[in-house]
C-alpha cells in the first residue's frame, strides 16, 4: 500500500486564525483576534471581549477555539440569549467562518478570518 506522500495527496494545511468582527452595536467595525482556548464575552469588566450593549449579560457567552481553528460557542445562561445565524444557542454549537453571532438584541459579531500566520499545526 502506498503512503500518502507517495500517492501525491495534498499536504495538510495549517489551521486558519479566526477573529470576531463587530457588525452591529458598540463594537461595530472592531476586530477581536481569537486564540486557542476559551474567550469570555459579556458586559463584565473581566470579560475577554467586553460588549457595552444593554441587552448583553455580564457573563454572556464563551467561545472556545481548538488548536485546529474549530470554534464552539456556549451561552452562559444569558438573559437575552446567544444566537448563531438567527437560531438561539441552547447547548454548545460549532460556529463556522462567516456566521453571524447575536448577543442579546443589540450586539452582532461575525466570525471572520483573523490576521497573521496560520496556527501552528
Amino acid at each position: 500500500m502506498l503512503e500518502r506522500s507517495q500517492r501525491g495527496g495534498a499536504a495538510p494545511t495549517a489551521p486558519e486564525r479566526v477573529a470576531l468582527r463587530g457588525v452591529v452595536g458598540s463594537t461595530e467595525g472592531k476586530v477581536f483576534p481569537l486564540v486557542p482556548g476559551a474567550t469570555r464575552i459579556g458586559r463584565a469588566r473581566g470579560s475577554d471581549i467586553q460588549l457595552a450593549d444593554t441587552g448583553v449579560s455580564r457573563n454572556h457567552a464563551q467561545l472556545s477555539v481548538d488548536a485546529h481553528g474549530r470554534v464552539v460557542i456556549l451561552d452562559l445562561g444569558s438573559t437575552n440569549g446567544t444566537f448563531v445565524l438567527g437560531t438561539r444557542v441552547s447547548n454548545e454549537r460549532e460556529v463556522r467562518l462567516g456566521s453571524l453571532i447575536g448577543f442579546g438584541p443589540d450586539a452582532v459579531l461575525q466570525l471572520v478570518p483573523g490576521p497573521g500566520e496560520p496556527l501552528a499545526g
